[in-house]
């Protein structure tokens, strides 16, 4: 397969850490497909690293990111999902709300966390966050299960009892659960 994971770029190859998102939508990624910077970290021996999501028309990529490592400011290596996205095989046709009432009858637990009122207003003045919740809010990715790619909502669902914590993701086209992945382990 034509898979790439890796880009090292040539000595007489410039490309400066502050365009290297430039870089990555111009010319590593195709179509419709765009790196966004989320997350950025410099280790012991002074080499940035910088995490980039992956977009496919907004919807974030599932599981997806692209690593850009520099050193003075300029572009040493990226690696990561460096490879064109199949195009989805479902349409965007479900609300987000329709996709969480089908997350949450999946999980049916007895009691969620953020019906624990106590614990949320805790965890707003822990994290210093006022509108901290565990309400689950959908994201819109895009996700891929055997061979084929699908608009997808992912739930982030806490429950108490029984204590689970796990993402649901529901096909944004017809509404199934095509996957949930255990938080707690």
């Amino acid at each position: 397969s034509n898979n790439i994971h890796l880009i090292q770029l040539r000595d007489n190859y410039s490309v400066y850490e502050n365009n290297a998102e430039n870089f990555l939508n111009s010319t590593v990624l195709t179509g419709n497909m765009k790196a966004k910077k989320f997350k950025t970290s410099v280790d012991e021996i002074g080499y940035t690293h910088t995490r980039y999501q992956v977009t496919y028309n907004n919807a974030i990529v599932n599981n997806t990111q692209i690593i850009v490592h520099s050193l003075n400011g300029k572009v040493v290596s990226i690696n990561g999902d460096l490879n064109s996205i199949k195009e989805p095989s479902n349409a965007l046709i479900l609300a987000e709300s329709k996709a969480l009432q089908n997350a949450l009858q999946k999980v049916g637990a007895k009691k969620y966390k953020w019906e624990n009122q106590a614990e949320e207003a805790h965890m707003r003045t822990a994290l210093n966050k006022p509108d901290f919740s565990y309400y689950p809010k959908g994201e819109l990715i895009l996700h891929t299960k055997g061979d084929k790619v699908y608009y997808a909502y992912k739930f982030t669902i806490y429950a108490e009892e029984p204590l689970y914590r796990v993402n649901v993701i529901i096909d944004a086209g017809n509404g199934t659960v095509l996957d949930e992945e255990n938080l707690i382990c």
